[in-house]
């Protein structure tokens, strides 16, 4: 019998754990599926659902989400530098952040930054406090100019799988293994 408050009602391999912020967030016997989750994510111990963000500089700009559906959080540089051409710098933004558990923060470049030839990435996994810093990558033959307040990287936050098993078959799919141009131009 289910709990009756848990969001895996629909889903079609849902987890042992009851996840609804009303539910007891102990084994759900609503499912016979196989998944246990060593530390299963309990809303109501978590109450905020969002991302919490720290100035540590007092003229650091609080990122934020430009229009109702934008995915990612802009994050400004604290510091104006330039970037010789092939070089990499990490550049300040003075900010910590709070990413919920079960979450994760991939940072990536907005479109008009990789356009005129700055390349980032990173990853920042919820229990990490520190400073966010941008690892800007210069893929051009001229020095990349970064200035003070402007956005350069957006923060965009997602949910991910954290368990695995090693098993002897894959699942089959339509694809297989095909990849590098198989499913056509």
């Amino acid at each position: 019998m289910s709990c009756g408050k848990c969001l895996n009602a629909g889903l079609s391999n849902p987890p042992q754990y009851c996840i609804f912020s009303e539910g007891h967030g102990g084994p759900c016997s609503y499912t016979s599926s196989t998944f246990v989750s060593p530390q299963p994510i309990r809303f109501r111990e978590y109450p905020y659902l969002g991302v919490k963000f720290k100035k540590l500089d007092p003229e650091a700009i609080i990122p934020t989400r430009k229009t109702a559906d934008s995915a990612g959080f802009d994050l400004h540089s604290l510091e104006d530098r330039f970037i010789p051409p092939g070089q990499t710098m990490r550049i300040r933004t003075g900010i910590a952040c709070a990413i919920p558990p079960g979450f994760v923060g991939l940072v990536k470049p907005r479109s008009s930054v990789f356009f005129k030839g700055g390349d980032l990435d990173g990853t920042i996994d919820a229990d990490y406090r520190g400073e966010l810093q941008l690892q800007i990558h210069n893929t051009t033959n001229w020095n990349f100019v970064v200035q003070k307040g402007e956005r350069y990287a957006q923060l965009v936050v997602v949910a991910y799988v954290a368990e695995s098993m090693e098993v002897d078959e894959l699942d089959p799919t339509d694809r297989g293994t095909g990849g590098f141009g198989s499913t056509g131009k």
